[in-house]
């Protein structure tokens, strides 16, 4: 006879693998995939689940909305014309009362942090006279059948530019202070992909020159030329065939619609396992996860 019945582990609430009546994706419904999370379903498909679909608290916290503050911004300056400093510290100040920060010593520290990020950010917009501007948060929604099903992948594009040769340059503001660039490359191929097949609109070309990420949190590198007032990645590309169109996805052998259709698979599955790797550092999902040892790991901040 057992000493302690209930001790058996076969009899605890929340240890093994559960699945609700309703399907997280209907069998005949298009999987909804932002182009900006693809890149973590693929790398960590718990944290996506917890950030899309379960209402976590990932994209409210305070980074999150400082860069919606920032982009917020920076599209204020572009569709109004180049704002001065005192209108830009101005929106600044009304929009960093409602932030919520912990003390108002962080606040009026952060205060600082954007004007200098707005202050890199217009020297990096005045040295784009080379280049004409397009769009300003142009959203897009493209339909696809693929193997796993139907897709629909969303997302809007930051910036948008017309280059000497009148290809589409895709620009997305990162408000973040760590460059990191892997982690962005599907949601910028996505953005190309948007940009090829005409899903912009068709006031943007549909040929498609390497894609930015501009940092405008970080100062220029002393030895990068790419760097004109904060720093600049230029996506420089691994070219693969989609649709007779070149498109460039970085550091991968895949095509872009695999990857696609791989994180779709994914989700209508129902398989959200929790991965280890780079992206823990900063997740918010990162207590508990029983892919680290419920220990968690300290991070820094992102965007």
């Amino acid at each position: 006879r057992p000493l302690a019945p209930e001790a058996n582990p076969a009899h605890w609430w929340g240890t093994g693998m559960s699945r609700s009546d309703v399907a997280v994706v209907a069998a005949t419904e298009a999987v909804r995939i932002p182009a900006a999370s693809l890149g973590i379903l693929l790398r960590c498909p718990r944290c996506w689940f917890l950030q899309q679909r379960a209402g976590g608290e990932g994209g409210t916290g305070l980074a999150a909305r400082i860069g919606t503050v920032m982009h917020q911004l920076f599209e204020l300056d572009t569709v109004s014309g180049p704002l001065s400093p005192d209108v830009a510290t101005e929106f600044l100040r009304e929009q960093w009362a409602a932030l919520p920060y912990r003390a108002a010593a962080l606040r009026e520290a952060g205060f600082g942090l954007a004007l200098a990020a707005f202050a890199r950010y217009a020297v990096w917009r005045a040295g784009r006279a080379y280049r004409s501007v397009v769009a300003s948060e142009r959203a897009f929604q493209i339909q696809l059948a693929l193997p796993s099903g139907p897709v629909l992948l969303t997302g809007k594009v930051d910036r948008i530019e017309s280059d000497a040769a009148g290809r589409a340059v895709v620009v997305d503001y990162k408000t973040g202070k760590n460059a990191k660039v892997d982690k962005h490359l599907e949601q910028l191929a996505c953005y190309e992909l948007a940009v090829a097949t005409g899903a912009l609109g068709p006031d943007v070309p549909l040929a498609v020159a390497n894609a930015e990420l501009v940092w405008p949190y970080l100062a220029p590198r002393s030895r990068s030329a790419g760097d004109v007032g904060c720093q600049v990645t230029s996506d420089p590309g691994v070219l693969f065939e989609l649709a007779g169109v070149e498109l460039a996805l970085p550091e991968r052998a895949e095509s872009l619609l695999a990857l696609i259709d791989q994180g779709a698979a994914t989700v209508r599955a129902e398989r959200f396992d929790a991965i280890p790797g780079k992206q823990c550092v900063g997740c918010a999902f990162r207590r508990g996860c029983p892919a680290l040892g419920g220990l968690g790991v300290e991070g820094g901040d992102d965007e």
